[in-house]
């Protein structure tokens, strides 16, 4: 089992760049997957085009791992491609609005507007997510669809069943179409597909970079009912088939998940109490949503000690400590924070740690007004 022992001597743990910023996850090195990388490569498996759709066995697993069988699926290149081809293919009218939330993933809002209109709703306070009440308060006549990032990126925040329930009526009741992003479900252990309740409205987008530690694989999946699916699956760009050797990694991270998945998960959560614990004891810095987080990155909110988040993600790249800066993830509370990711070793938590408290001790210090002295006289 792995033992985590506190880090005493940090000189013995540096490194030369330290990445909480991406997301990405360190920990899910595992035999399984490189030994399928081994045998594709040794076999020339890249020398051929994929199936166009994926290959059979990794569809039939990753529709396993959302229990939503019987749905259709393709394989993307992460889920970015889903995303994009869903918003261009079904957003009918440049009017028709998308429904997401601030902080999020900007990248959704960006890729909607290119085909239709945002209504970006602040999910700021508790419980940082779009809670029923909140959807109802900001639905307009020409909402089509809801993005719902399930756990949330950047809060953490997850969907209950019971949420996910109330948000399918209101689907049915409003007519529009959930985007359903579970790019961080692996990390959840209560994580529920709102396709299984409402499949002819959902769109399910996945992706292996998160809990498997595959994102440079580019491996991802679309999940929705046959009707859209009939409209969506036209319009894909690459007619040629994803990354085959991803696809082999792939296939492996599922088939042999419950082999080191679990222990993945309880490493990532032991590092974010970790640096919930350390943040926390620095004077001014406040840990959102610590208790509910259930993804891999967390909200550090640094608004009380005077420091501009893109300032102090510069000063932290002096010493190459990467995180991402609050407007990264919010156009309306991103001066408010900073956004870590922890999916990584227990010593690299660490060296962010003594890093991240010595640069916002000097960057305070130089926020304190210079004394005024009176002027001398004789």
């Amino acid at each position: 089992m792995f033992i985590v022992k506190e880090v005493k001597e940090m000189s013995l743990y540096k490194k030369d760049v330290v990445e909480m910023h991406q997301n990405v996850n360190t920990l899910a090195k595992n035999k399984y997957v490189t030994a399928a990388l081994n045998k594709a490569v040794m076999e020339n498996n890249f020398m051929k085009y994929p199936d166009f759709k994926g290959f059979d066995e990794l569809r039939e697993l990753i529709l396993e791992d959302l229990d939503l069988e019987g749905q259709e699926i393709i394989i993307t290149a992460g889920a970015t491609p889903g995303i994009e081809v869903t918003f261009r293919t079904l957003i009918e009218e440049p009017f028709h609005e998308v429904m997401t939330a601030d902080p999020g993933y900007l990248t959704i809002d960006d890729m909607a507007r290119k085909f239709g209109v945002v209504n970006s709703v602040s999910i700021w306070d508790k419980p940082y997510k779009l809670t029923p009440e909140l959807i109802v308060d900001n639905i307009h006549d020409d909402t089509k669809f809801l993005v719902l990032i399930d756990p949330v990126n950047p809060s953490g925040a997850h969907y209950t069943k019971e949420e996910l329930t109330r948000i399918a009526v209101l689907a049915e009741l409003y007519d529009f179409i959930v985007i359903h992003d579970v790019t961080y479900a692996g990390f959840d252990e209560d994580h529920f597909s709102i396709a299984k309740l409402i499949p002819d409205r959902t769109v399910t987008l996945y992706s292996m970079s998160k809990v498997f530690g595959m994102a440079g694989m580019r491996i991802g999946a679309l999940v929705t009912n046959k009707e859209m699916m009939d409209k969506i699956w036209p319009n894909v760009i690459d007619m040629l088939g994803v990354n085959a050797i991803g696809q082999e990694a792939a296939i492996a991270a599922l088939k042999h998940k419950d082999k080191y998945i679990d222990e993945v998960k309880r490493r990532t959560r032991y590092s974010h109490k970790i640096l919930c614990e350390k943040l926390e004891e620095i004077p001014g810095i406040k840990v959102i949503n610590k208790e509910h987080n259930r993804a891999s990155m967390m909200i550090v909110d640094i608004s009380e000690t005077g420091i501009d988040p893109d300032e102090l993600d510069e000063q932290l790249k002096q010493r190459n400590i990467y995180v991402r800066a609050g407007p990264f993830t919010s156009k309306y509370n991103g001066h408010k924070y900073i956004r870590v990711s922890f999916s990584v070793e227990i010593t690299t938590v660490y060296e962010f740690v003594e890093n991240f408290k010595e640069v916002v001790n000097m960057m305070r210090t130089m926020l304190i007004p210079k004394p005024l002295y009176a002027t001398k006289t004789m």
